[in-house]
């Protein structure tokens, strides 16, 4: 039986991901801030862990014992906070996880990026070749943290992927809600032409690619 270790259990997609790996009969370690414990999957499979992504001491002990690292947790566009806590939380968090999972001697560390990291595509579709772009604090704390996930992997220093999950919707989610609620009652804004190009994943499809 394998030992996964989630950062960001307690969201949208790390929630579901936590489902489908007990389910998959993973055992679970997640990683979750004091008080958040309680939305994580209830399963005997799965242990919550009290800590920060940004203090690797205080989860590098649960890292003992597992395979693999499924890395989701980050700071989403939020005005309460400053720009440093994005880069607390979205760089310096995944350089500590990628050091604490070396030493532990994990398998693989799959990171959870964003197509964010792209900005403004020009000529649409983009695709892996396409060049960073990033618009604001939390694209370019993105960027930089898979741009160090990304050297890590190409220098054989761990094994691993980056996902770059683009609109994700599925049963759970508040933050397209009103997209979806606009579409229902027939009142949907149209910005700019209304031909925009966009991408949507399934949350259930998109974990099963990261599983």
């Amino acid at each position: 039986m394998k030992t996964a270790f989630v950062t960001g259990g307690t969201g949208f997609i790390g929630a579901e991901l936590c489902r489908q790996l007990v389910d998959s009969g993973y055992r679970v370690k997640a990683l979750c801030r004091p008080g958040s414990e309680s939305r994580l999957v209830r399963s005997p499979l799965l242990t919550p862990v009290i800590g920060d992504i940004a203090e690797p001491d205080s989860y590098r002990a649960a890292l003992s014992g597992c395979q693999v690292v499924f890395h989701l947790a980050a700071l989403y566009r939020e005005a309460k906070f400053g720009d440093a806590e994005y880069w607390r939380v979205n760089f310096d968090g995944t350089a500590g996880l990628l050091a604490a999972a070396r030493e532990a001697a994990v398998d693989y560390f799959s990171y959870c990026s964003t197509t964010g990291v792209l900005g403004h595509i020009a000529n649409p579709p983009g695709d892996e070749s396409t060049p960073y772009g990033p618009l604001d604090v939390y694209q370019e704390s993105k960027t930089e943290a898979e741009k160090l996930v990304m050297s890590w992997l190409t220098t054989g220093q761990i094994k691993g992927s980056v996902i770059r999950p683009t609109m994700v919707w599925g049963p759970g989610d508040t933050r397209l809600f009103k997209l979806f609620r606009g579409v229902a009652t027939r009142k949907m804004p149209i910005i700019g032409s209304g031909q925009t190009l966009c991408h949507w994943v399934l949350v259930s499809d998109l974990v099963r690619a990261f599983i």
